[in-house]
């Protein structure tokens, strides 16, 4: 069967290499074109991407399970599993410390080496029905014919708005975060943290949540309800650099700037409204799609 799958995250990646596996013959449309020689990557479009993101064990698992060349090169990028021992003894994995960049670079590169799936970059201007049924899209005006089109372009994506009901559930859940990475100096310690992934803290009118990631890379949230206004400054990028300025000027500043630290922020509007998150719920899997 001929498929495609528009958008190149994890979710359509993961979808399009299982696909293959199955001897289907997968083209995934993005109009993002991965990540440069040197590492960078930009991700325009996803504006979670480098947002703080821990990753459950069923994330690792599916991958070893199905991808293992995949989950073998996020290691060697640096993905760090988390171990706990239960009280029987017995080993568990708790979750994998790693920034979404380096899960998906390692991700993108096996399933885009697979004989069987195919990477068109272009931007999906619409999916083109026969009967209709979904018959393939068009990117850039040219038409790509196949069996099946899923959509796999995100909540932001509009290309299968016609083909849908709307959504019935939304709205502004009353918080927003600003998040900044920064990284340990090669013989810092990050210090106490309330699990071995991350450190939380509750303080007047905001909460500040640590996310580990790889290499001594984490993200440092800093999260406020949308009432109020005395945070909202953060979202520049002179006042957001401010804290890692501090530390460095300071005899006991361990920390410096992870490369190429853009400023991150994300007013939070999720699905549902829900009041200031855990730990758990900020940090969003890609597994979860």
């Amino acid at each position: 069967m001929r498929i495609i799958v528009i958008g190149a995250g994890p979710t359509g990646l993961f979808l399009a290499a299982t696909l293959a596996l199955r001897e289907h013959r997968v083209t995934v449309v993005d109009r993002d074109p991965g990540p440069t020689p040197d590492g960078v990557w930009r991700r325009r479009g996803v504006m979670q991407f480098h947002h703080a993101h821990l990753f459950r064990p069923q994330c690792a698992e599916t991958l070893q399970t199905h991808l293992p060349d995949a989950y073998q090169a996020w290691l060697e990028a640096g993905a760090e599993p988390i171990q706990l021992t239960r009280s029987d003894g017995t080993r568990t994995m708790f979750a994998v410390r790693s920034r979404r960049q380096t899960f998906e670079t390692a991700l993108r590169a096996t399933v885009l080496g697979m004989p069987a799936v195919t990477f068109h970059r272009g931007h999906v201007d619409a999916v083109t029905t026969v009967g209709g049924r979904a018959a393939g899209v068009k990117v850039a005006s040219s038409p790509i014919g196949a069996d099946l089109v899923i959509d796999a372009s995100g909540r932001a994506g509009r290309v299968a708005d016609g083909l849908r009901p709307a959504p019935s559930v939304g709205g502004n859940c009353g918080i927003a975060y600003v998040d900044r990475q920064y990284q340990l100096w090669p013989d810092a310690e990050p210090g106490p943290l309330l699990n071995p992934a991350a450190w939380q803290g509750e303080f007047d009118g905001y909460q500040s949540i640590l996310f580990l990631h790889e290499r001594g890379i984490f993200s440092v949230l800093l999260v406020r309800p949308t009432s109020g206004r005395d945070l909202v400054g953060l979202r520049h990028n002179e006042a957001s650099t401010r804290p890692a300025a501090l530390s460095r000027s300071s005899p006991r500043g361990r920390i410096r700037s992870a490369p190429d630290p853009s400023p991150m922020c994300f007013p939070a509007e999720l699905s549902t409204t829900t009041t200031v998150p855990r730990p758990a719920q900020t940090a969003a899997s890609p597994c979860q799609g």
